[in-house]
């Protein structure tokens, strides 16, 4: 028995060491990535490797300068590329056209942003995001030890997930808010369901990312988190209706309708599921039709939760049993950003937190040392693969087939758990 604890344990160190290597990689590949994108920043702005002006922030802080206007204007994709525009040309660097889709709400929170500098708004968003991934993974991992350990992993984590440290950060997109909102969830829901729901009724701010986590809640009956949930969204969109008034919120409803793979966006532009990084992206970027792709979608969508109830219910589980929550969560926020409708490279960053549930269950569970390779390498490649292409294009991206086989590394995960329970 202490041989068999001991090789257990030095299988645990060194499948530790392995995603401590991977984590530092890809902390360095995001600085790396950050320092190439905002090169010659203070020294030569017209430079034209001065690509910082070409990231996806551009549209936020365009929204933060249109937000005292009116809120309807950041609606308004003329007005939004004439702002664009004006940021754009003074520094030489050519205007993107982005277009903003998120609710009023949002856009008045970004505000206080606009009375910055460009690049002073972007960094001071940039490490916004940062702090909010950092109280996510305190969340959902407590470390322990002195404060400034726990601050520094908490800070550092985060990083080893390209699509957090690269595509979240440098780009100034903001899904370091939905990572906090799971991770939250997660935190909470075991003990204090009705507050976890109010918490998730926050992922209104982009409801197809967190669609199959309330539908998996639905079919588990978890009646007090979804009485939660309900009961955050009436008060937030009362709340919303109430500062913001009807037009603004009609304003964005008319672009968000547009906001789907083939649908009419402001200004003749469309949302091609090549840009997409989720599995409805995939099938219709593999078969090359939108009506065939969401036949093929719904098909699978309704096998992959099914196997989930089969796998994860926890109406199967015994309720002490903690390891299982884990992996039922991990499986749960991974289909729920794979099967969202629209699921993009920056929002894989909430794959953060069902990686951290892994590497917990990891932790406290009795598995083989090939269980634990196996796994390894997966959550490896699930790094990698932030630092390639991550857009589906023609087919599926590598970034795509990661989060598949993620997936079904919480399957492998969670059969070989069962296994050792009734061995």
């Amino acid at each position: 028995m202490r041989q068999s604890t001991q090789h257990a344990t030095g299988s645990t160190k060194r499948w530790l060491k392995a995603l401590i290597v991977t984590a530092m990689l890809s902390a360095a590949y995001a600085a790396v990535c950050h320092f190439k994108l905002a090169s010659n920043s203070f020294r030569n702005p017209t430079n034209e490797s001065f690509s910082i002006y070409g990231t996806d922030f551009l549209c936020f802080y365009s929204v933060a300068r249109l937000v005292p206007a009116g809120i309807p204007r950041a609606y308004d994709h003329e007005a939004m590329w004439a702002e664009q525009a004006s940021i754009t040309s003074a520094v030489g660097a050519p205007n993107p056209r982005y277009i903003f889709g998120y609710p009023p709400a949002v856009a008045a929170l970004l505000a206080p942003l606009g009375k910055l500098p460009y690049p002073g708004s972007y960094y001071t968003w940039m490490l916004c995001s940062f702090f909010l991934a950092g109280i996510a993974t305190a969340l959902v991992v407590p470390v322990r030890g002195p404060w400034f350990r726990k601050l520094g992993l908490s800070l550092l984590i985060p990083l080893g997930l390209p699509f957090f440290g690269s595509q979240v950060l440098c780009s100034g997109q903001l899904s370091a808010v939905a990572v906090l909102i799971f991770a939250a969830v997660v935190a909470l829901r075991e003990r204090h369901p009705f507050c976890a729901g109010i918490v998730f009724s926050l992922g209104l701010y982009k409801p197809p990312l967190f669609a199959v986590y309330a539908l998996l809640a639905l079919l588990n009956r978890e009646w007090r988190f979804l009485a939660g949930a309900a009961a955050g969204a009436a008060a937030l969109a009362a709340a919303s209706l109430s500062l913001f008034g009807l037009e603004a919120h009609e304003a964005f409803l008319r672009v968000a309708s547009g906001y789907f793979y083939g649908g009419q966006l402001p200004g003749g532009q469309q949302l091609p599921p090549s840009k997409g990084m989720g599995l409805l992206s995939a099938i219709s970027c593999l078969t090359g039709s939108l009506r065939v792709g969401w036949l093929l979608f719904v098909l699978a969508v309704v096998g992959l939760l099914g196997a989930h109830q089969q796998l994860f219910a926890r109406s199967t589980e015994p309720r002490s049993d903690g390891t299982a929550a884990l992996l039922e969560q991990a499986s749960r926020i991974t289909l729920s950003y794979f099967l969202s409708i629209q699921a993009l490279n920056y929002d894989a960053a909430v794959l953060l937190v069902p990686a951290l549930l892994m590497v917990s269950f990891l932790l406290r569970a009795s598995l083989s040392e090939v269980t634990r390779a196996i796994v390894t390498l997966v959550l490896m490649l699930l790094a990698v693969s932030g630092t390639h292409d991550s857009e589906n294009g023609a087919g599926i991206s590598l970034a795509c087939g990661a989060v598949g086989l993620f997936w079904l590394s919480v399957v492998l995960a969670k059969a070989r758990s069962q296994q050792v329970a009734v061995g």
